[in-house]
């Protein structure tokens, strides 16, 4: 009897033990840091993401837009994802549903495995960033440090050696999906992928240096808003005089005063008359005639008619002159009359 109460007990703290085993194998990670809104799925729930949760294995990491998680497994590997990512981790592997995740591995640990929907990207040491459309279906690797081998779903064993410095892309127009030969990558390429993880810094020193001086260029390009110069309002004094609304005599005044001051003034003379539909004629300047000093004899009567002859113009004298040679009777009557004039 004692004998199977000690196996029963034996069995007990066995299956306990074994359980608390396997709790503690479902756990692959915790979270470090949330900024912004991040939720996590595990057995139909759905949890909003704080800073020290456990992460279990095959729990769905959702962040949101402008958002970013740090999470870090029990293998000294640290993940940072961008907002608009979705992440499942688990036991030496992980799957980027969509957007972007940086991995760092501090020391050289066991065979990591990330995987997209058209590549894997195995590692042991190192950083990179890989980042996922679910738009475009086309995923795209970048080794900061170390190497990673990349391959496709298809055939794993088909791997690319892709080294520190060297990016390559997946997509499924090219090539039937395989991953395509590794491309070099400048500072200035990489700097701007890693943009999308604002407050992370690379533990490869050449490129933390060169996002330090990324940053730098930035700051003096945009001052920042406590050096920024307060918008401030001048006062300009007018040497105008302001019209108040209530002096409404001293503008009648004003407005009659004015009135006056054009009446006064003389009328120009020659001014312009314009016709719609006609060329503007030029005002002819006026000209004035003095008379010609005549002599003492001449009456003031024999001036006025010399001056009358003067002013006619040649148009006015030719017809006066036509029309006293013009006859006011028929031809006939006209030579009779002619012939008694001349007896």
């Amino acid at each position: 009897m004692k004998t199977s109460i000690t196996k029963i007990k034996s069995s007990f703290f066995l299956l306990l033990l074994i359980s608390s085993l396997g709790a503690h194998a479902r756990l692959v990670g915790k979270i470090h840091k949330v900024k912004g809104m991040a939720f996590m799925t595990h057995d139909g729930r759905t949890i909003t993401l704080k800073e020290g949760m456990d992460v279990h294995q095959s729990a769905q990491i959702i962040v949101s837009d402008q958002a970013q998680v740090t999470l870090g497994d029990f293998n000294e590997r640290r993940f940072h994802l961008a907002g608009g990512s979705s992440f499942i981790l688990n036991q030496h592997e992980a799957t980027l549903l969509s957007g972007s995740i940086w991995s760092q591995a501090t020391a050289f640990s066991k065979s990591f495995t990330l995987s997209t929907a058209n590549m894997l990207m195995q590692s042991f040491k190192g950083e990179f960033v890989a980042t996922y459309s679910t738009d475009s279906k086309k995923t795209q690797l970048t080794v900061i440090s170390g190497e990673v081998n990349a391959a496709s779903p298809k055939k794993p064993e088909l791997r690319y050696g892709i080294l520190a410095g060297h990016f390559t892309t997946a997509h499924e127009d090219y090539d039937q999906g395989y991953p395509r030969s590794p491309t070099q990558l400048g500072f200035s390429s990489l700097t701007n992928t890693l943009k999308i993880f604002p407050g992370v810094e690379a533990l490869d020193t050449s490129v933390a240096s060169a996002q330090k001086k990324a940053d730098i260029g930035r700051e003096i390009a945009s001052i920042g808003e406590s050096e920024a110069p307060k918008p401030s309002v001048k006062h300009i004094k007018s040497s105008f005089v302001e019209r108040n609304i209530a002096s409404v005599d001293t503008a009648q005044k004003y407005y009659l005063k004015k009135i006056q001051r054009q009446k006064a003034q003389p009328q120009s003379q020659g001014a312009r008359v314009r016709v719609i539909g006609v060329a503007p004629l030029k005002a002819q300047p006026s000209v004035k005639v003095v008379p010609a000093r005549g002599m003492a004899s001449v009456s003031t009567k024999s001036l006025d008619s010399v001056k009358g002859e003067a002013n006619l113009s040649e148009f006015l004298k030719s017809y006066q002159y036509h029309q006293g040679q013009q006859h006011k009777h028929t031809p006939e009557v006209q030579r009779l009359i002619d012939d008694l004039k001349s007896y």
